[in-house]
């Protein structure tokens, strides 16, 4: 996200804002992080929020950067049941729950590609207004086709036929 700032003018940035929700161990790094990069004005910190208020903040969003290596990210699909594009690594869970209509996968490479990698993602969804509405369509629709309760029923009911 720092790294993405930087590549925009400065009258723009005001416009941007990084939501962290959750706690953990690693509330210090990301704090340290924000403090040293001087995103103070950008990154907002929460700590662990009801799923509704969320979803709802997911509703507000451009994108959902997921840059975590975890590959049961379920907060993928609720990201995508919201219409909201997906950048996250190319990784098995994350990176397999979304498609090029619905979000950017980046490939895990050294640290300082992968960084770069994720910066270029958001780039590309930020300077494309029409990708990114076309993006948030295509969100909708992946979670229809492969989350939605009902969906998923049908392909369990599949499986179960099939033994």
């Amino acid at each position: 996200f720092a790294d993405f700032l930087k590549t925009i003018p400065e009258s723009e940035r005001l416009n941007c804002q990084l939501i962290i929700a959750g706690s953990g161990p690693e509330k210090n790094f990301y704090e340290d992080i924000v403090n040293r990069n001087k995103l103070n004005a950008h990154v907002q910190l929460k700590e662990w929020i009801p799923r509704a208020e969320l979803l709802k903040i997911f509703q507000q969003c451009s994108v959902f950067l997921f840059p975590s290596h975890d590959g049961a990210g379920m907060v993928v699909a609720e990201a995508l049941s919201v219409g909201v594009p997906v950048i996250c690594l190319d990784n098995a869970g994350p990176g397999e729950f979304i498609d090029e209509l619905s979000g950017i996968a980046v490939q895990k490479t050294t640290v300082k590609e992968t960084v770069r990698g994720l910066s270029t993602a958001i780039q590309i969804l930020y300077n494309n207004p029409s990708k990114l509405n076309a993006m948030r369509e295509g969100a909708r629709k992946r979670f229809e086709e492969h989350f939605d309760w009902n969906r998923r029923g049908d392909k369990l009911n599949q499986i179960y036929q099939s033994l």
